[in-house]
């Protein structure tokens, strides 16, 4: 040993923990122990032969491939420390784990804690209270959140109101289209003719039938029509002889109701035929009054 021994160590750096030498000018790390020189820039150094042997075979070491990856994933790690954890739901959970997982993603308590609909929502979409409580029922058993739950219901109040807005539209082309045919058939005497029908139905049919009527369109059907429009005349030709039934009809209809049992009364026929009758003013105003009642939009 010698003043000049380690000459060549001057400007080197000693690191007594590690038992090395650092030559910080040519940026590489002697071990003396190891006997080896390790030059960091030329790849030489792999971190993975510093892991302890115990924890080698870990599958989340696979997916590091360098220093800087390990070096982020560890500080990724650090900020988790203390945070809410999210577990990957399984479907091999007990029912309690599911509650427990919904509750953490915003499942109300029950049901009834969903927030209540406005009423625009519930108009448009014609949805009644049984059926929000049914929806609310399946949406809590699905685990939805609030959020998700009050957005299916404004998903669903948007497409059940474009639905009901088609079917309207259907039903009021419908309407258009029946009374063009029977307008043709009828002319100016359609309303009257019509209230023969609605008579009929209503003589006849109860609640149920003039529901189904309705609602299955059958009610713009012209064939329909015109079988109770024949019905209703079948009717009061029979009441005029002092049989059948007699038919409830609007003003219009009374009054096609009034002219036909005038057609069948001889004497009345007789004193509006015969200008020199006596009474045959009054039976001329008759005829003109229920006609006019009869047929209000005929251009005389």
């Amino acid at each position: 040993m010698s003043l000049l021994d380690g000459a060549g160590d001057i400007g080197k750096t000693v690191d007594p923990g590690a038992g090395k030498t650092v030559d910080p000018g040519a940026g590489k790390t002697v071990d003396p122990g190891a006997g080896k020189t390790v030059d960091p820039g030329a790849g030489g150094f792999d971190w993975k032969t510093q892991i302890p042997e115990d924890i080698k075979s870990e599958s989340s070491l696979a997916q590091i491939k360098d220093l800087p990856t390990l070096i982020k994933s560890y500080v990724h790690a650090q900020k988790l420390v203390g945070a809410d954890k999210m577990p990957v739901p399984k479907d091999s959970w007990t029912p309690e784990q599911w509650s427990e997982f919904y509750a953490k993603t915003g499942r109300p308590e029950s049901p009834d804690k969903y927030p209540q609909l406005d009423e625009t929502m519930t108009k448009k979409s014609m949805m009644d209270k049984e059926l929000i409580g049914d929806l609310t029922k399946a949406f809590h058993k699905a685990g939805l959140s609030t959020k998700q739950a009050m957005s299916v219901f404004s998903d669903y109040a948007t497409t059940m109101e474009g639905r009901i807005n088609k079917v309207k539209d259907g039903f009021s082309q419908s309407v258009q289209d029946s009374q063009a045919i029977l307008q043709k058939t009828y002319g100016d005497k359609l309303e009257a003719r019509l209230d023969v029908a609605r008579a009929v139905v209503s003589k006849f049919g109860d609640e149920e039938i003039s529901n189904y009527i309705d609602s299955s369109g059958i009610g713009n059907n012209p064939g329909f029509i015109n079988m109770l429009i024949k019905m209703g005349d079948a009717m009061m030709e029979d009441r005029a002889d002092g049989k059948g039934v007699d038919l409830l009809l609007g003003s219009t209809g009374d009054a096609v109701a009034e002219i036909a049992k005038l057609k069948l009364d001889t004497s009345f026929i007789g004193r509006l035929m015969d200008s020199s009758a006596v009474g045959h003013k009054d039976a001329v105003a008759k005829w003109a009054e229920v006609h006019a009642k009869a047929y209000p939009n005929k251009q005389e």
